[in-house]
């Protein structure tokens, strides 16, 4: 903003959610600013934003919920790989039934999606070359490639985890197969970049054909791959993590990869939780949420964790169910802390995502 007069300069006052341009501006009933239409990232917004013209700061400083349904034209119902650019939400294979062990060759996709988070609208793009669900996905921080590592799938004979690669460009739209990069297949894993190295932690490695009591192997090492080589292949870094855990939430903030949730041997949930530093590759227990979760998504946020979805323990004893809550962890008072008791989706499939200063 700008009054003449009392300031010589502009001065930000807040951020909208879609970059735009040819939008038009409006004052609504109260006099505060609305912002509508233009065009963003090569589609039209249907958002209207608001600005608090006496109060900017109440913009940022008021939580709003609000909550949509769009039909999804993918098939999948859950274990997509999926990852946020550019103002899209990218989805791609995963599983077309929600039955636990649905593991037939037509149970699994390749198809992939563009999800317009301005325009409400959904977008076909190239298919994955194979098909695979739990695959863990990651953006490079400079933005030009997606890299889809691992999953679950099919071999033609047996339903079984890989070891491959796959990266997307996003400048011309394709995908690429990098061949076997892991040391050992693994699905149901966090992928995390630091300082031009991947890391891989957790996660499982399942082959039907094994023995009996060898089938399902929960990996421990943690694995690393420098994103400047010509050929990305993941080494064994001898770090080990303190425990076996896959299914569960991870994310960085700052300097420090955060483990929550999940599940380990004999299908029993992880009750532990752990700050991975990155720099020193040191391990430290932190608080865990009040109700451990299998599957969670957890995001990061303005110097703070936030976690949904998954499913706990019932709280009758038996089974799970989903946890329908919002938690949020401050890593400077070691602490987490309900921010909503119910959010408005279904919870135990549902994935987190932030952009722009939203969840």
């Amino acid at each position: 903003q700008w009054t003449p007069g009392v300031t010589d300069n502009w001065e930000p006052v807040a951020a909208k959610t879609f970059a735009r341009f040819f939008h038009q501006i409006a004052h609504s009933a109260t006099g505060d600013v609305m912002i509508l239409g233009g065009i963003s990232s090569g589609v039209r917004p249907v958002h209207v934003e608001m600005l608090h013209r006496e109060s900017p700061e109440a913009t940022n400083a008021a939580r709003v919920v609000a909550h949509w349904q769009e039909p999804s034209p993918s098939s999948a119902k859950n274990r997509q790989g999926r990852f946020v650019s550019a103002s899209w939400l990218w989805a791609f294979g995963g599983n077309n039934s929600t039955g636990q062990h649905d593991f037939k060759p037509d149970n699994f996709l390749t198809e992939a999606y563009r999800f317009s988070l301005a325009g409400m609208s959904w977008r076909p793009f190239n298919a994955l070359p194979q098909a695979r669900q739990s695959i863990a996905a990651i953006t490079v921080t400079d933005g030009s490639r997606t890299l889809a590592v691992g999953g679950f799938g099919h071999d033609g004979e047996f339903a079984r985890t890989f070891a491959h690669g796959f990266a997307y460009d996003h400048r011309s739209g394709e995908w690429s197969e990098l061949g076997v990069v892991l040391p050992e297949p693994r699905s149901q894993f966090a992928l995390v970049e630091h300082n031009g190295t991947l890391w891989a932690l957790g996660g499982l490695d399942y082959d039907s054909t094994r023995e009996q009591g060898d089938q399902f192997r929960h990996l421990t090492n943690v694995v690393a791959a420098d994103l400047d080589s010509a050929d990305i292949r993941f080494q064994n870094t001898g770090i080990e993590l303190p425990g076996p855990r896959r299914a569960f939430g991870g994310v960085k903030l700052d300097n420090t990869f955060y483990l929550v949730g999940g599940m380990r041997e004999n299908f029993t949930i992880v009750e532990d939780s752990f700050a991975f530093d990155l720099d020193t590759q040191q391990f430290t227990e932190i608080t865990s949420p009040s109700r451990p979760r299998l599957s969670p998504s957890v995001v990061a946020l303005n110097g703070k964790l936030f976690m949904a979805g998954g499913s706990s323990p019932s709280e009758s004893g038996s089974g799970f169910e989903a946890n329908p809550s919002m938690e949020m962890y401050d890593p400077s008072t070691d602490r987490w802390t309900t921010v909503m008791d119910q959010i408005p989706v279904t919870p135990r499939h549902v994935r987190v995502a932030t952009y722009r200063g939203r969840i």
